[in-house]
Protein backbone atom coordinates (compact mmCIF):
# COMPACT_ATOMS: atom_id res chain seq x y z
CA UNK A 1 0.00 0.00 0.00
CA UNK A 2 1.59 3.14 -0.47
CA UNK A 3 0.14 7.32 -0.16
CA UNK A 4 -0.05 8.62 -3.45
CA UNK A 5 0.66 12.73 -2.86
CA UNK A 6 -0.61 15.47 -4.92
CA UNK A 7 -0.98 19.33 -4.54
CA UNK A 8 -3.88 21.71 -5.06
CA UNK A 9 -3.33 25.16 -5.40
CA UNK A 10 -5.75 28.10 -7.07
CA UNK A 11 -2.56 30.28 -7.41
CA UNK A 12 -1.11 27.62 -9.56
CA UNK A 13 -0.98 27.83 -13.54
CA UNK A 14 -2.62 24.25 -13.66
CA UNK A 15 -0.31 20.77 -13.64
CA UNK A 16 -0.53 17.26 -13.00
CA UNK A 17 -0.22 18.00 -9.38
CA UNK A 18 3.00 16.19 -8.64
CA UNK A 19 4.46 18.88 -6.91
CA UNK A 20 3.60 22.23 -5.24
CA UNK A 21 5.24 24.79 -7.69
CA UNK A 22 3.06 27.03 -9.21
CA UNK A 23 3.71 26.94 -12.64
CA UNK A 24 5.26 24.05 -15.42
CA UNK A 25 3.62 20.67 -16.04
CA UNK A 26 4.04 19.70 -12.65
CA UNK A 27 2.82 22.26 -10.82
CA UNK A 28 -0.22 21.81 -8.27
CA UNK A 29 -3.83 21.45 -9.79
CA UNK A 30 -6.00 24.87 -9.95
CA UNK A 31 -9.00 23.43 -8.15
CA UNK A 32 -9.98 20.69 -6.19
CA UNK A 33 -12.11 19.72 -8.51
CA UNK A 34 -9.68 19.35 -11.43
CA UNK A 35 -7.63 17.23 -9.07
CA UNK A 36 -10.33 14.92 -8.25
CA UNK A 37 -11.49 14.91 -11.89
CA UNK A 38 -7.80 14.02 -13.12
CA UNK A 39 -7.07 11.72 -10.31
CA UNK A 40 -10.56 9.71 -9.49
CA UNK A 41 -9.50 5.99 -9.51
CA UNK A 42 -9.47 2.37 -8.39
CA UNK A 43 -8.07 2.71 -4.66
CA UNK A 44 -8.53 -0.69 -3.84
CA UNK A 45 -6.75 -2.37 -6.74
CA UNK A 46 -2.86 -3.89 -6.23
CA UNK A 47 -2.55 -3.85 -2.85
CA UNK A 48 -4.64 -0.56 -2.16
CA UNK A 49 -3.70 3.06 -2.05
CA UNK A 50 -4.51 6.28 -0.11
CA UNK A 51 -5.10 9.43 -2.24
CA UNK A 52 -3.68 12.29 -0.51
CA UNK A 53 -4.96 15.88 -1.88
CA UNK A 54 -2.44 18.75 -0.17
CA UNK A 55 -4.25 21.98 -0.51
CA UNK A 56 -2.87 25.13 0.33
CA UNK A 57 -2.55 29.00 -1.57
CA UNK A 58 -4.01 32.48 -0.80
CA UNK A 59 -6.16 32.59 -3.93
CA UNK A 60 -9.72 31.84 -3.44
CA UNK A 61 -10.56 28.16 -5.01
CA UNK A 62 -13.88 29.26 -6.47
CA UNK A 63 -14.86 25.73 -8.45
CA UNK A 64 -17.48 23.62 -7.31
CA UNK A 65 -16.22 20.16 -6.84
CA UNK A 66 -18.27 17.16 -6.67
CA UNK A 67 -16.04 14.18 -4.84
CA UNK A 68 -16.95 11.39 -7.20
CA UNK A 69 -15.43 8.79 -9.72
CA UNK A 70 -13.26 6.69 -6.89
CA UNK A 71 -13.55 3.16 -5.94
CA UNK A 72 -12.17 2.96 -2.26
CA UNK A 73 -12.46 0.93 1.43
CA UNK A 74 -11.68 1.19 4.60
CA UNK A 75 -7.83 1.30 3.99
CA UNK A 76 -7.62 3.27 0.71
CA UNK A 77 -9.29 6.64 0.73
CA UNK A 78 -9.33 10.01 -0.22
CA UNK A 79 -7.51 12.28 2.24
CA UNK A 80 -7.90 15.97 1.80
CA UNK A 81 -5.26 18.08 3.98
CA UNK A 82 -5.61 22.27 3.91
CA UNK A 83 -3.49 24.37 5.57
CA UNK A 84 -5.91 26.06 7.60
CA UNK A 85 -4.21 26.60 11.61
CA UNK A 86 -5.85 29.13 13.39
CA UNK A 87 -9.84 28.46 14.18
CA UNK A 88 -10.22 31.61 12.22
CA UNK A 89 -10.99 32.30 9.11
CA UNK A 90 -8.14 34.25 6.91
CA UNK A 91 -7.20 34.23 3.02
CA UNK A 92 -3.60 33.48 4.09
CA UNK A 93 -5.32 29.31 3.76
CA UNK A 94 -6.30 27.52 1.36
CA UNK A 95 -10.33 27.88 1.05
CA UNK A 96 -13.75 26.93 -1.23
CA UNK A 97 -15.71 29.46 -1.24
CA UNK A 98 -17.48 29.67 -5.17
CA UNK A 99 -19.26 32.24 -5.52
CA UNK A 100 -23.10 31.20 -6.18
CA UNK A 101 -24.14 27.13 -4.94
CA UNK A 102 -22.36 25.04 -2.91
CA UNK A 103 -18.94 24.27 -2.05
CA UNK A 104 -18.34 20.20 -2.27
CA UNK A 105 -20.40 17.32 -3.16
CA UNK A 106 -19.07 13.87 -1.56
CA UNK A 107 -20.37 10.81 -3.02
CA UNK A 108 -18.13 8.71 -2.31
CA UNK A 109 -17.54 6.35 0.83
CA UNK A 110 -14.50 7.04 2.65
CA UNK A 111 -13.11 10.38 2.31
CA UNK A 112 -11.62 12.43 5.38
CA UNK A 113 -11.24 16.18 5.64
CA UNK A 114 -9.13 18.40 7.41
CA UNK A 115 -8.17 21.62 7.81
CA UNK A 116 -9.99 23.15 4.84
CA UNK A 117 -12.20 26.70 5.10
CA UNK A 118 -15.89 26.37 3.31
CA UNK A 119 -17.55 29.17 2.55
CA UNK A 120 -20.64 29.86 0.84
CA UNK A 121 -22.37 32.81 -0.21
CA UNK A 122 -25.16 32.87 -1.94
CA UNK A 123 -27.82 29.90 -3.98
CA UNK A 124 -30.71 27.69 -3.24
CA UNK A 125 -28.92 25.02 -1.53
CA UNK A 126 -25.46 26.39 -0.89
CA UNK A 127 -24.23 23.76 1.38
CA UNK A 128 -20.59 23.72 2.39
CA UNK A 129 -19.64 19.68 2.39
CA UNK A 130 -22.57 17.58 1.53
CA UNK A 131 -22.63 13.98 1.82
CA UNK A 132 -24.77 12.84 -0.61
CA UNK A 133 -24.91 9.66 -1.36
CA UNK A 134 -22.78 6.75 0.06
CA UNK A 135 -23.19 2.78 -0.93
CA UNK A 136 -21.34 0.83 1.51
CA UNK A 137 -22.85 0.22 4.67
CA UNK A 138 -19.82 0.28 6.29
CA UNK A 139 -18.60 3.35 5.22
CA UNK A 140 -16.59 5.91 6.86
CA UNK A 141 -16.49 9.94 6.57
CA UNK A 142 -14.49 11.85 8.95
CA UNK A 143 -14.04 16.04 8.81
CA UNK A 144 -12.00 17.49 10.94
CA UNK A 145 -10.33 21.03 12.19
CA UNK A 146 -12.25 22.91 9.82
CA UNK A 147 -13.86 26.19 9.12
CA UNK A 148 -17.61 26.58 7.75
CA UNK A 149 -18.66 30.38 7.38
CA UNK A 150 -21.59 30.99 5.16
CA UNK A 151 -22.43 35.10 4.23
CA UNK A 152 -25.98 34.33 4.51
CA UNK A 153 -26.44 31.26 1.80
CA UNK A 154 -29.35 29.08 1.49
CA UNK A 155 -27.89 25.87 2.80
CA UNK A 156 -26.13 24.16 5.78
CA UNK A 157 -22.77 23.91 6.74
CA UNK A 158 -22.16 20.29 7.27
CA UNK A 159 -25.50 18.30 5.65
CA UNK A 160 -25.38 14.63 5.62
CA UNK A 161 -28.51 13.33 3.43
CA UNK A 162 -28.04 10.01 1.84
CA UNK A 163 -29.87 9.62 -0.86
CA UNK A 164 -29.77 5.61 -1.25
CA UNK A 165 -32.43 4.38 1.70
CA UNK A 166 -31.22 1.19 2.06
CA UNK A 167 -27.29 2.50 3.28
CA UNK A 168 -26.41 4.26 5.95
CA UNK A 169 -23.47 7.49 6.57
CA UNK A 170 -21.11 6.81 9.21
CA UNK A 171 -19.83 10.19 9.60
CA UNK A 172 -17.56 11.57 12.65
CA UNK A 173 -17.16 15.75 13.02
CA UNK A 174 -14.94 16.88 15.61
CA UNK A 175 -12.91 20.20 16.43
CA UNK A 176 -14.77 22.20 13.68
CA UNK A 177 -15.60 26.06 14.00
CA UNK A 178 -19.55 27.06 12.57
CA UNK A 179 -20.72 30.52 11.92
CA UNK A 180 -22.95 32.22 10.19
CA UNK A 181 -25.17 30.00 9.22
CA UNK A 182 -28.80 31.86 9.72
CA UNK A 183 -31.08 31.55 6.64
CA UNK A 184 -34.91 30.40 7.59
CA UNK A 185 -34.60 27.57 4.81
CA UNK A 186 -31.60 25.27 6.06
CA UNK A 187 -29.13 27.25 8.16
CA UNK A 188 -27.89 23.85 10.35
CA UNK A 189 -24.24 23.30 11.30
CA UNK A 190 -24.27 20.26 11.14
CA UNK A 191 -27.34 18.52 9.56
CA UNK A 192 -27.73 14.17 10.26
CA UNK A 193 -30.80 13.96 7.93
CA UNK A 194 -32.59 11.05 6.48
CA UNK A 195 -30.88 8.12 5.97
CA UNK A 196 -28.05 9.55 7.39
CA UNK A 197 -27.24 6.78 9.92
CA UNK A 198 -24.27 6.99 12.23
CA UNK A 199 -23.31 10.49 12.98
CA UNK A 200 -20.07 11.19 15.40
CA UNK A 201 -20.16 15.35 16.22
CA UNK A 202 -17.39 15.94 18.94
CA UNK A 203 -16.13 18.85 20.38
CA UNK A 204 -17.24 21.34 17.45
CA UNK A 205 -17.93 24.78 18.38
CA UNK A 206 -21.01 26.83 16.69
CA UNK A 207 -22.45 30.15 16.97
CA UNK A 208 -24.93 32.54 15.05
CA UNK A 209 -26.28 29.69 13.33
CA UNK A 210 -30.52 28.88 12.95
CA UNK A 211 -30.01 25.40 14.60
CA UNK A 212 -26.98 24.00 15.73
CA UNK A 213 -27.07 19.93 15.63
CA UNK A 214 -29.77 18.59 13.84
CA UNK A 215 -30.72 14.93 14.39
CA UNK A 216 -33.49 15.13 11.92
CA UNK A 217 -34.76 11.94 11.75
CA UNK A 218 -34.41 10.98 14.89
CA UNK A 219 -30.90 8.26 13.47
CA UNK A 220 -28.45 7.36 15.81
CA UNK A 221 -26.44 10.69 16.16
CA UNK A 222 -24.11 11.60 19.13
CA UNK A 223 -22.71 14.94 20.23
CA UNK A 224 -20.73 15.48 22.72
CA UNK A 225 -18.84 18.72 23.94
CA UNK A 226 -19.63 20.99 21.60
CA UNK A 227 -20.24 24.76 22.08
CA UNK A 228 -23.75 25.78 20.86
CA UNK A 229 -23.75 29.97 21.25
CA UNK A 230 -26.28 32.53 19.96
CA UNK A 231 -28.37 29.86 17.46
CA UNK A 232 -31.75 30.24 17.21
CA UNK A 233 -32.25 26.52 17.78
CA UNK A 234 -28.91 24.77 19.65
CA UNK A 235 -29.86 21.21 18.79
CA UNK A 236 -33.35 19.27 17.52
CA UNK A 237 -34.17 16.00 16.92
CA UNK A 238 -33.43 12.30 19.13
CA UNK A 239 -30.24 11.76 19.78
CA UNK A 240 -28.86 8.47 20.87
CA UNK A 241 -27.53 7.26 24.51
CA UNK A 242 -24.21 8.99 25.27
CA UNK A 243 -25.27 12.59 23.96
CA UNK A 244 -23.74 15.07 26.97
CA UNK A 245 -21.51 17.38 28.05
CA UNK A 246 -22.42 19.92 25.74
CA UNK A 247 -23.14 24.16 26.50
CA UNK A 248 -24.91 26.79 25.52
CA UNK A 249 -25.90 30.30 26.50
CA UNK A 250 -29.46 29.59 25.88
CA UNK A 251 -31.84 27.98 28.73
CA UNK A 252 -32.27 24.72 27.13
CA UNK A 253 -29.78 22.70 24.99
CA UNK A 254 -33.06 21.50 22.86
CA UNK A 255 -32.52 18.24 22.19
CA UNK A 256 -34.23 14.77 23.32
CA UNK A 257 -31.62 11.59 24.66
CA UNK A 258 -32.70 8.21 24.39
CA UNK A 259 -31.05 6.23 27.28
CA UNK A 260 -28.82 8.05 29.75
CA UNK A 261 -26.78 11.17 28.73
CA UNK A 262 -27.68 14.84 28.48
CA UNK A 263 -26.66 14.97 32.90
CA UNK A 264 -23.78 17.15 32.42
CA UNK A 265 -24.99 19.91 29.88
CA UNK A 266 -24.52 23.34 30.75
CA UNK A 267 -27.11 26.47 29.56
CA UNK A 268 -27.04 29.64 30.69
CA UNK A 269 -23.07 30.00 30.08
CA UNK A 270 -21.24 33.38 28.64
CA UNK A 271 -18.64 32.12 26.48
CA UNK A 272 -16.05 34.51 26.37
CA UNK A 273 -14.37 34.41 22.94
CA UNK A 274 -11.09 36.00 21.83
CA UNK A 275 -12.62 37.53 18.73
CA UNK A 276 -16.34 36.52 18.40
CA UNK A 277 -16.59 38.49 14.87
Amino acid sequence: MATIVRYVNPGSAGGNGTTAALSGANAAYVSWQSADTAEGTDLTDSGGDIMQFNMAGTTTDTTFCTIDGWTTNVTSYIDIIGDFVDGIYSTSYYRIAPATGAAVHCYEDYVRVSKVQFVTATGTNSHGFYVVQVTNTNNDIRVFNCLFLSNSSTGDALRVRNNVSADYCNIEAWNNVFYGWTNSTNGYAIYNGSNAGNGKFYSNTIHNCRIGIGAVYSNNSIAVNNIMNSCTTNASGTFAAGTDYNATDDASIGYTVTGSGNTHDLVSQTFNFVNTT
